[in-house]
């Protein structure tokens, strides 16, 4: 795609989605890699922070990373231009334009279309996205121009085949299928009526059932009469009858936990240190951790909290509570909205496969959310609680947006192959049950 002015392009922002910033610095602690351009560091290190800062006179701020630059965070992952008070000094020091484009523009992304469109999304690793907090996004649309400007100058867009888009290796589909398909899933997330594990099972089913429906590659068909089917076949499954929990089966649960454990952000700190040896003990102390996540025995770590796998079990995540749901709904509602689950954005997957990994991250958000209450029942005693409560499913939501929507390790071989496992029809179905019930 050849960059587009802005007259021609068309932002399309979701009306529900919520991003301002409140100052809580939780972006600017969590040891996230943030990549700098060499002319950004440039300009940056030209400034005598030390002046201001004693404290930064002997500390790396920027340093090298594979063939790229990023900012320095100290052994608690805190970015070192973060000041005492929670604020940014980029920010307060030289102003909000000399902060460098991916700090003015979290937690907001741009995902381009075809025809010029150009959607927009959130990352809900903000707590400010997960509590909708400040006005809707599409009242700031005069702001954001400017920023995509920025972005596509400083990232190279890639072709986009206007007559269709993959849904998998060996098929594609037109772009006018795809937005059918993308209402179908948005009408159903929006039905605020139904219990969200039923609209996940009806967006498992829709995928599944037009995968089967699509023709082979060169044959002529009614795209639309194959959507309509899939919808009163995703309907018929997912909204009538009781809901049974689900056995996995052995290799189905430990692949369960290992998404799990993606998301959990295990062993974060200490990996990005500019040690040798401090890096070294933190990825042995994430071997570790993750053989736990294999297993599923001892004791587990996630979101910085640690309790035991068989407290897992005891604790109830049916039903969600309403204030849990909603912002579920919204996350799996901006991520088909915005296009972040396919293609450069979506782990480099077709349609379906990314549709597949999307809805799956239901049930790997409310299994997290599980252990995290476990952990809490383990630290509290008598007084722990034994259902999931909406705190924990935020702070999963958190966690689980941030590995799966931006984070660099997604893209190591073994991790892609993790996520290639999630590649099966009825999957999101069995993992949602299976983590819910």
């Amino acid at each position: 795609m050849t960059k587009q002015t802005t007259g021609k392009r068309r932002l399309r922002i979701p009306p529900w989605l919520h991003a301002t910033c409140t100052q809580c610095g939780l972006c600017c602690r969590r040891g996230w890699v943030i990549h700098v351009s060499a002319k950004d560091r440039e300009r940056l290190l030209a400034h005598d922070w030390a002046a201001s800062y004693p404290q930064m006179a002997d500390q790396d701020l920027i340093v090298a990373s594979g063939h790229a630059y990023r900012f320095a965070v100290d052994g608690q992952g805190r970015c070192r231009f973060l000041r005492p008070d929670g604020l940014c000094m980029q920010h307060t020091d030289l102003g909000y334009k000399a902060k460098v484009l991916a700090c003015r523009l979290y937690p907001v992304y741009f995902v381009h279309t075809t025809g010029g469109e150009v959607r927009v999304g959130a990352h809900f690793s903000c707590p400010a996205v997960v509590d909708a907090a400040g006005p809707p996004l599409h009242t700031a649309r005069s702001q954001l121009l400017p920023l995509l400007d920025q972005y596509e100058a400083e990232h190279p867009l890639r072709p986009i085949d206007p007559a269709g888009v993959r849904w998998t290796a060996e098929r594609t589909i037109p772009w006018e299928v795809l937005d059918q398909v993308e209402a179908a899933l948005d009408d159903c997330f929006a039905r605020s009526e139904v219990p969200v594990i039923r609209r996940v099972l009806f967006g498992g089913h829709l995928v599944d059932a037009l995968d089967e429906r699509l023709p082979a590659p060169g044959q002529r068909t009614d795209f639309a009469e194959c959507v309509r089917f899939a919808r009163k076949r995703a309907e018929d499954l997912a909204f009538h009858g009781g809901l049974k929990r689900v056995q996995l089966g052995r290799t189905e649960r430990l692949f369960l936990r290992l998404l799990v454990g993606l998301g959990s952000e295990m062993a974060v700190q200490g990996l990005l240190s500019e040690l040798f040896w401090t890096r070294q003990r933190a990825r042995l102390r994430r071997l570790g951790l993750a053989a736990g996540y294999l297993w599923g025995r001892g004791a587990f770590t996630a979101g910085g909290r640690r309790g035991p796998w068989r407290g897992v079990k005891r604790v109830r995540a049916h039903p969600l509570p309403e204030e849990a749901e909603e912002p579920l709904t919204r996350y799996l509602r901006t991520r088909f909205a915005a296009r972040a689950y396919f293609g450069q954005e979506g782990w480099g997957l077709g349609v379906l496969h990314g549709a597949r990994v999307v809805l799956s991250l239901y049930a790997v958000t409310v299994y997290l959310a599980r252990m995290l209450c476990a952990a809490e029942s383990e630290e509290r005693g008598a007084e722990a609680p034994t259902s999931v409560s909406d705190g924990h499913v935020r702070e999963a939501l958190m966690l689980v947006d941030h590995a799966f929507g931006h984070m660099a390790s997604l893209s190591l071989g073994p991790v892609r192959r993790v996520i290639a496992s999630v590649n099966r029809p009825g999957w999101a179905q069995r993992a949602a049950l299976y983590a819910s019930l």
